[in-house]
């Protein structure tokens, strides 16, 4: 019975903490953190970029980041798909997509959260559990399996 009451004064606490806050603290700190060095350093970057040497590499390169979001959002969407939630509309790549700027807040497990959250409310907790955390597993498993050929 002890533990039970510790419980859900644990489960209380947690639903009194405002996490659309925090994630604006982070992202405001880093934000700044980031600024801070940036401009106290910006006599050491070099922003020399031969466009006729590497700007096929640059093209390339971006190319492959875009497409690799994008099919990572697909596979996110038969990931849930597969777990029994059909959708209609391609909002769960849009989504994907806008969630995917989140990993690089501090804490790096952001995306997940919201894309745990976004499930959950549309469908059920067990599906938003399961969809969130196999995902990075079915990536992993496919880089390996890339990596092998």
């Amino acid at each position: 019975m002890r533990f039970n009451s510790s419980h859900n004064l644990y489960l209380k606490f947690l639903k009194k903490i405002n996490f659309g806050c925090l994630k604006n603290i982070f992202f405001i700190t880093s934000l700044s953190y980031f600024c801070f060095y940036f401009f106290n350093n910006i006599d050491q970057i070099s922003f020399d970029v031969n466009l006729e040497r590497n700007g096929i590499n640059l093209f390339l390169s971006f190319l492959f980041c875009t497409l690799s979001i994008y099919l990572n959002a697909y596979a996110w969407k038969y990931i849930v798909k597969w777990f029994g939630k059909e959708f209609k509309s391609n909002n769960l790549v849009s989504f994907y997509v806008l969630t995917n700027i989140l990993k690089y807040v501090p804490g790096g497990v952001w995306h997940f959260v919201e894309r745990f959250n976004f499930i959950k409310k549309i469908s059920n907790p067990q599906i938003a559990l399961y969809s969130t955390l196999i995902e990075p597993y079915f990536m992993l498993s496919g880089s390996f399996l890339c990596h092998g050929l």
